[in-house]
Parts: C-alpha cells; structure tokens; sequence
C-alpha cells in the first residue's frame, strides 16, 4: 500500500521494492506456499505422477522404433519394455510389441488426464477458497485499522487495496499449480534427454540457463517495474471515482465534470503505456523459447553429421525430437509462471503488508494477556493531564488538559474552531490513543480495556451522520439481530422518528439510498441520535449532533438528553447557546488548553472567551453578513 495520502488525481509514490530474488522468493513464501502448504503439498504430488506417465508415454518411443529394425534397445528403458512386454507374453518386436506400446501410451495418456483434472480441480478449489478468505481477512483488517491509518491512505486506494490483491492471488495459486506440473515434466523430459544423449542434455541446460539469466535481468525486471507503475495508476484511478461520485454534487455545481474526465483520461493514458509495456514483455519468453528448444536440436543434427564420432541413432534422434517437441509447452507455462509472479509481486507485497504490518486497534494494552474488564457502571470519566498531537502535526491538538465528568450530568465543551473539542471526542473513543496522560473511567485507564467492550458502552453522534445504503432498520441496528423491537421503539420515540418512519413507504425495512440520500438533514440526524441511544449508553457524546434540527425537534432531543443523563455521563460538543445552557459544567477550549471552565451563567458574567463566543452565537445571519460588508 501506498504510505502517503493520494491526492485527487495525483499518482502514488511508488513503494519499496524487495531488494533482490530471495526478497521476491520469500514474500512469494509467506503469501501462496506456507498459508497453503497442505494443498500444495498434494498438488505436488498429482503433478509428480502426471509428468512422470507423460514421460513414459514419450521414453517407449525409443525401444519400439529399435524393434522395428530388429535391433533391440540394450539400455534401461529397452530392457525394462522388453520384461515388461515378456511378462505379459508379447515379444518385444514386430508388429504385437508396437501394439502393446500404442495400448502402454494411450493408458498413461488417459491416467495423466484423470490426474490432470483432478489437479485442476484442486487448483481451483484452493485459488477460489483462498481469494475469498483473503478478501474477508483484507477487509477485516481494513475495518480494523487505526483511524490515523486510514484517514492517512484514502478510502478510494485503500477500496482497491483491498479487492485486487485477493483477485491476484487465484491467478498466483493457479500459476504456481500450473509451474509445478509443468516443472516436474520439463525436469523429467530433461532427465529423458540425458538418458538419450548426455552431451545434447548438457547443451540444452547451457542454453535455457542462459536464457532465464537473460530472461530475469530483463523481461521480468521491466514487467515488475510496469506492473508497478500500473498498480499506483490504478489506486489513483480508483481515488479520483470515489471521491468524484462522493462529491457529485459540487462537480455537477462547479460544471467540473469535463475536468475531471479530463483527468481520468490523462490517469488512462499513462496506466495504457504500462499496460503495453506488459503485454509486450510477458510475451518475449515464449518467442525466445522456441529459439531455446530448436538450436540444441540444430546442433545434434550438425554434429551428426559433421563428426561421424558424435552421430546419434534414427532412433535416438526420433526420440530427441518427439521429447524436445513434448518439453517446449511446460517450459512455456514454467517461464509465463515466472513472469506472472513478476507481474504479481505488488499485489503480494500489499498482502503481506496488510496481514503482518499495517497498524491496527490494539484490543487490549500491550503485554497484556488480558484487557481490563470495563466497569459495570461508569460514574466518572477523567482527563488527566492528557496531552495528544496528530500524526502530521507540529503542535499538540490537546495540551495537558485535565477535566472530570459524571453520571447525571451534562458536560458541554465548547470553543472555537480547531480548538480540539472533536479530538477529546475521538480520544474517548479511543479512535487515536493519548500521547501522555491517561483517560480513566472510574480510576481505569481506558487504554487498559477490550476496544470493542468500551464502545458498546458509548454512544455517539457527530455532526456528520452517515447512513449506510441500506433498510432504516439496519442502520439503526447495524445488522444486530439481537436488539429487540421494544428497545428499537424506545429508541426510536426519543429520537423522534416516528413521522420519519411513517412517511417511508415500507418502513423500517425502506432502503434509505446512499448516504441516506433519501431523508433530510435532520431527519439523518435523529436516526442517528436514534442509534446511539439504542444500546442504553453509559457515556453519550453529541459532537454538533443538533446543528441541523429545528427547533421543536431539538426541543423533543433535549428532553431525551436529560431523561438520560440521570443514568448517563453526557458529553456535549456544541456552538448552540441553547444546548450549552442547560449544562452542568462547560469547559472552554482554545488552541489546547483549557482556558475556562464552570456554569454557563458564571462564565458568561466573566466576560472571556466563553463571553465572547456566546455573543458571536447569539448573532443573526443577517447581521454576520453586515459586519463583513465594507
């Protein structure tokens, strides 16, 4: 994966690369052999018998033309015909001997295709097993993520991270089946020619060393390299559609969608090139393969012919033939194995980033071997002197800050933009760990507990309400069949959502589009705040929950707020004076730090930055907009 946030329309900077051949061996090791060694194991071993019958369908070529000259083959092939044909009562000659060879040749061709299917069978049983699986555990990990993580990746790059990779590993196990097939046969066919004629052996593993020396330094080399410019191509491709169709309405608005084609034309273009590029290369060795197969037979013939010394028999040279043309198609699909683990190798890098080293929530703290258990009833929620910096920031969002909340009251913070009051949010959430200080419920450290435990004693609504395109029920449950209908009809009368209900022509079973396009502002708000009281929280967090209700639904909201907080800590992050009235305590953030804290009467009698952020709050739009006129 790329380890720098993709700009709209800008191109990933390319990743590291292994080093060498055992850095692509190894990474090819942990990704395809050692999380299917079984399965490979018995590919194996089908592969093995299947090459050695295709051999025996080839080798009894030799000892059969030897009979039809009366001259019997001497050597271990033509001995063992001859006691095979014997056993069986033929004479190993003439016209009965060929019948049996042809009766030899045609069942192990037919054994060798029961074999074959049954290995491909179990080729594709393991590519479609494993390609789910590792989709399923890429998305788990993607869900999992630290947030800083995935707001650093994108979601348009980490989309494609996550489908195309466990796509490239079907197509890698079913090269790797292929490779091991075709390599035992290429080696067995080898070893067939050695037995023929040691010198033509020798000469060809000179020239098909040579050839995959050249083959690696070159066509394999360009073929990663273009793969590798193509996969950061595709993750920007992929980047600029999601965050064009996420932000369709500002395009359509902007008439930018010229541009934006524009662009993507620009991204195709360049990706095209790498795709050429590909295409070309990866079929180099099949050309350059014929060129290996025939020379050593050229040169057989030649020196026959030249040093009388050095001839080889008809039949010998029948059977160099027959086995040369026999070996040229899995040496083929042993090099285009080669070049698809080339052309694979970003994809198996991101899969073994994304399994072994990508950041993830920590369930519990480390070197733990258990994670705190939660409290049965939280009481207080303590800062202490928590301080916090983003990742890709000089100075600290929060700054020693240090605050207590209790059950039965509401707590409001407020302050002006970028002050941290959604960092305080995020750090009770625990979606960004505390870089010093701790955060404590009920005297626990919250670092201390099982992630998943804490959250579902939070609820949480924030200023932006996604919605899932799905039912109202499954984004009010999401998809927790556990949750009774009593508890989503209470839910849904505080949040006062019945008219929202009532007005959906199926109801909760209505499928609310995408982003939940299908409801009002508010109305994505209260389904919201309907969510979170859904589970009977114990710590509620509204971050600009209500910006976008009317009165008289704030009004309902508030009710249910207060009837909560008698057995809920309250938390409140709001410019509304309204909401921030009816606190408890209200803490005054700016740039930080805590710079006032107490009742809303008392801070605004003080006449600080509290004072001041009320008046600007209490302001019309009309009058916001006089004040910026000249």
């Amino acid at each position: 994966m790329a380890q720098s946030v993709v700009p709209f329309g800008a191109i990933a900077a390319p990743p590291p690369r292994p080093s060498s051949a055992r850095g692509a061996l190894g990474l090819y090791w942990r990704t395809v052999v050692r999380p299917h060694g079984l399965s490979i194991m018995v590919l194996t071993v089908l592969a093995l018998m299947a090459a050695a019958l295709s051999v025996i369908s080839v080798g009894i070529v030799v000892p059969v033309i030897e009979s039809l000259n009366a001259a019997p083959d001497n050597r271990v092939i033509g001995k063992v015909a001859a006691r095979v044909a014997t056993y069986v009562g033929v004479q190993p000659h003439g016209n009965p001997f060929l019948l049996l060879a042809l009766v030899i040749v045609a069942t192990a061709l037919m054994l060798r295709t029961v074999l074959s299917t049954l290995q491909q069978w179990v080729t594709y049983h393991m590519a479609i097993t494993a390609w789910h699986k590792l989709c399923r555990d890429m998305f788990r990990i993607g869900l999992h993520l630290r947030l800083p993580e995935l707001v650093q990746r994108g979601r348009g790059a980490l989309a494609h991270d996550i489908q195309s990779p466990p796509m490239a590993i079907s197509d890698v196990i079913g090269n790797t089946s292929r490779a091991i097939a075709s390599l035992f046969e290429t080696l067995l066919l080898l070893a067939f020619v050695f037995y023929l004629s040691a010198w033509a052996a020798v000469l060809s593993v000179a020239m098909g060393g040579a050839g995959l020396l050249l083959m690696r330094r070159t066509v394999l080399k360009r073929v990663n390299h273009s793969q590798r410019e193509s996969y950061a191509l595709l993750q920007t491709i992929n980047a600029l559609i999601v965050d064009a169709l996420d932000g369709i309405r500002v395009i359509k608005l902007g008439n930018a969608a010229d541009r934006i084609l524009a662009k993507l034309d620009g991204l195709l273009k360049r990706q095209r090139r790498y795709g050429v590029e590909y295409g070309l290369y990866a079929e180099l060795p099949n050309s350059a393969l014929e060129v290996v197969m025939i020379l050593p037979l050229l040169v057989v013939v030649w020196l026959s012919m030249r040093f009388p010394a050095l001839a080889v028999s008809p039949p010998v040279l029948a059977g160099l033939v027959l086995t040369f043309v026999r070996m040229k198609s899995p040496a083929q699909v042993v090099t285009q194995a080669g070049v698809a683990l080339a052309a694979n190798c970003r994809k198996l890098e991101v899969i073994d980033d994304t399994l072994n080293r990508l950041s993830r929530e920590r369930s519990e703290p480390a070197g733990a071997v258990d994670a705190v258990a939660v409290p049965a009833e939280i009481r207080t929620l303590t800062f202490e002197n928590v301080r916090f910096t983003y990742p890709d920031r000089a100075l600290p969002a929060l700054d020693r800050i240090s605050f207590e909340c209790r059950r039965g009251e509401l707590t409001a913070i407020v302050g002006s933009t970028g002050a941290g009051k959604t960092t305080v949010a995020d750090l009770i959430a625990r979606f960004y760990e505390v870089e010093a200080g701790a955060i404590l419920a009920d005297g626990q450290n919250i670092s201390a507990f099982d992630i998943a435990s804490w959250r579902e004693r939070l609820g949480y609504v924030g200023q932006d309400c996604f919605l899932f395109s799905a039912s109202l029920r499954e984004n009010l449950t999401l998809w927790d069949s556990s949750i009774s209908k009593a508890s989503l009809d209470r839910a849904v009368q505080a949040a006062s959502l019945e008219d929202v209900i009532s007005g959906l022509p199926n109801g909760f079973d209505e499928v609310l589009g995408d982003r939940g396009v299908r409801l009002s502002g508010g109305q994505r708000q209260r389904v919201a705040i309907a969510r979170a009281l859904l589970h009977n929280p114990e710590l509620l967090i509204f971050d600009e929950a209500t910006s976008a209700l009317d009165t008289l639904t704030e009004r309902v909201i508030h009710d249910a707020v207060d009837a909560l907080r008698q057995r809920a800590i309250v938390i409140v992050i709001a410019h509304r004076m309204s909401t921030v009235r009816e606190a408890d305590r209200v803490i005054v953030l700016e740039d930080g730090r805590i710079v006032e804290e107490g009742r809303h009467e008392e801070l605004r009698a003080a006449g600080g930055l509290y004072s001041r952020l009320c008046e600007q709050g209490a302001m019309s739009k009309t009058e916001r907009n006089m004040r910026r006129r000249p």
